[in-house]
């Protein structure tokens, strides 16, 4: 009949209807399965390229710094040396540069062993850095010889720094199995004529 047929036909449509939108649920549960998947990618992604960038950093520092001291070394020392050139570029460089050197430190190896020279250099260190300011760059240029570079420092200035820690220095000893040494250094002041001075003139 009539009725029959648009019967069978409205069952079939629905059942159409039905499935289009189950496929259309079926899609919309992928495509959201695949959004959380994809926002979880982009996260780890994210995270691997902070844990890339700090291991980076990471590894950048260990290359300018000295690993017994922890201050900076030659390299790193130079790399401070040209950003100070740069920042001035144009005008003059107001620059001191201090050496400091221990006395005889070969007798502390010799007559306390190298684990005290070791000691010798580490409280050197923390005396240096102790002394220094914040725009200060401090560094271990040598076996026993540290370079400090000064920006934007009057000699005056430079000097009163100095003698301070050559003081500091002075009050340490060092105590080994054969006894103790008393730690002393010397050291020089200059201010680089140069308005580009490189490592080797300034120790020099």
């Amino acid at each position: 009949t009539v009725s029959g047929l648009f019967g069978e036909e409205e069952k079939r449509l629905a059942d159409y209807i039905a499935t289009l939108a189950g496929a259309a649920l079926e899609n919309a549960e992928g495509f959201s399965k695949l959004r959380d998947l994809n926002a979880m990618l982009e996260e780890r992604v994210a995270d691997r390229t902070k844990e890339l960038r700090l291991a980076n950093a990471q590894l950048e520092q260990l290359t300018l710094t000295d690993p017994l001291t922890k201050l900076l070394n030659r390299r790193g020392l130079e790399n401070a040396l040209t950003h100070e050139i740069q920042k001035k570029r144009g005008s003059p460089l107001e620059i001191l540069a201090l050496l400091v050197d221990l006395d005889d430190f070969k007798r502390i190896n010799d007559q306390l062993g190298y684990s005290s020279g070791d000691v010798a250099i580490k409280e050197t260190a923390e005396q240096i850095k102790e002394s220094c300011r914040a725009m200060d760059h401090a560094a271990r240029v040598g076996g026993d010889e540290f370079l400090i570079l000064f920006p934007e420092t009057r000699v005056a200035e430079g000097m009163k720094i100095a003698r301070r820690l050559c003081a500091r220095i002075a009050k340490k000893n060092i105590a080994g199995p054969a006894g103790s040494f008393k730690i002393s250094a010397s050291l020089g002041l200059v201010r680089p004529t140069s308005p580009a001075p490189t490592m080797d003139e300034l120790l020099a």
